[in-house]
């Protein structure tokens, strides 16, 4: 079962990385990995789509110590996504929201960010 949070402002401190893994606690359960339910802004340039970022999220990127991941294009800031079969889908739905997460880190301690398609 995942917990999919609806809003973005999260207590940072209910937020750690440990053993590889991103965990976000609530009371006293703990969740691997943060979900997010997330306004879909995308964009697609060359190869490669990009979500917009507001600001109430940017402090989770600075507690994952991601935020060099943030791309700056025409005084927005994005992440970008890998352009594959599921994310076109996703960039490609008639959704509003979908599903921002982070779950784990690779072999570098790099943050994997995902996305997921919303499906109410």
């Amino acid at each position: 079962m995942l917990l999919i949070l609806n809003n973005d402002n999260i207590n940072l401190n209910d937020l750690e990385i440990k053993n590889k893994k991103v965990s976000f606690f609530l009371n006293e359960n703990k969740m691997n990995g943060l979900y997010i339910k997330y306004t879909k802004k995308m964009i697609e340039i060359e190869n490669k789509y990009y979500l917009k970022i507001n600001d109430n999220i940017l402090p989770i990127f600075q507690k994952l110590n991601i935020y060099n991941r943030l791309k700056y294009i025409d005084n927005d800031i994005f992440i970008d996504i890998i352009k594959n079969d599921i994310t076109k889908v996703i960039y490609e739905d008639k959704n509003e929201y979908l599903i921002l997460s982070f779950k784990s880190t690779n072999e570098n301690n790099f943050i994997k960010i995902h996305i997921s398609q919303w499906n109410v």
